[in-house]
């Protein structure tokens, strides 16, 4: 024999049938966000993402963006000074420049000297 205890009878006495309930919930006005206006508002306020047909010429160009932005990130990732043979031709550059410019400070000198002589 089964024994049903208070706690059960108490359970069994409050519920409701699943035809009750979506009768109350046809009772009740449907929620703000689901509202015509709700809607409309809210869609234009949130961005959707649309379905894009990629053609052949936007496969090349997404191509040629992704080779140019590898290669400005190779040559940003190399120091140029770091480099020693850069190093000795910078050095040796600088060196003809400053007799070149030591040459002309020296003509410069030497005719302002014959002059007032």
């Amino acid at each position: 024999m089964f024994c049903v205890g208070v706690e059960q009878k108490e359970n069994t006495a409050s519920r409701q049938s699943s035809v009750d309930i979506l009768s109350e919930l046809d009772e009740l006005p449907p929620p703000a966000t689901l509202t015509k206006a709700a809607t409309t508002s809210e869609a234009a306020s949130t961005p959707t993402l649309q379905p894009r047909v990629m053609t052949a010429s936007d496969l090349a160009e997404q191509q040629r963006t992704a080779r140019a932005s590898e290669e400005i990130a190779r040559a940003s990732a190399d120091d140029p000074y770091a480099n020693p043979a850069n190093l000795a031709r910078l050095a040796a550059e600088y060196e003809r420049l400053q007799e070149l410019v030591d040459s002309f400070a020296g003509d410069k000198t030497r005719q302002v000297r014959h002059t007032c002589q």
